[in-house]
């Protein structure tokens, strides 16, 4: 009885292992496409704006303007925000309100910031993303 017990268990796991191979080597295949569509998806949610920020992002941004300050008031060392593909976008007007804002405390933990995969090139291009504009342009100043 062991030994049927035992090879169903190995056949169970090289099923399963040549099953998760093939949804793999799909996903590796179709890659392009699904990336694609990824990006286009993620840069239309700014399109449909033409830029400008949307009112519920303007409520999210500022949550994280008040969750960074509160961070750069406590007792760490760095402070870091990491922003991938639209977030990038959004961690530069945040990062850029903190600034003008004054709330960097001068005594107070080292502020960066990560950028991964991001969607700025070709936001700032839409007609209305004046802010993010003004954005980058005063952080590239700072």
């Amino acid at each position: 009885m062991f030994v049927p017990n035992m090879l169903g268990t190995v056949l169970g796991w090289g099923m399963g292992s040549i099953l998760a191979y093939c949804i793999l080597d799909f996903f590796c295949r179709k890659n392009n496409k699904f990336f694609a569509y990824y990006l286009m998806h993620d840069y239309a949610y700014s399109a449909r704006t033409k830029g400008a920020c949307a009112p519920e992002l303007e409520t999210r941004m500022d949550e994280f303007v008040h969750r960074i300050n509160e961070a750069l008031r406590s007792d760490v060392d760095e402070v870091l925000v990491v922003g991938h593909s639209s977030g990038v976008h959004i961690g530069v007007s945040v990062i850029a309100e903190l600034l003008r804002a004054g709330r960097l405390p001068a005594d107070g933990p080292t502020l960066s910031f990560l950028t991964l995969g991001q969607v700025v090139p070709m936001v700032p291009f839409l007609r209305d993303a004046w802010r993010l504009r003004a954005d980058l342009t005063y952080l590239s100043q700072q």
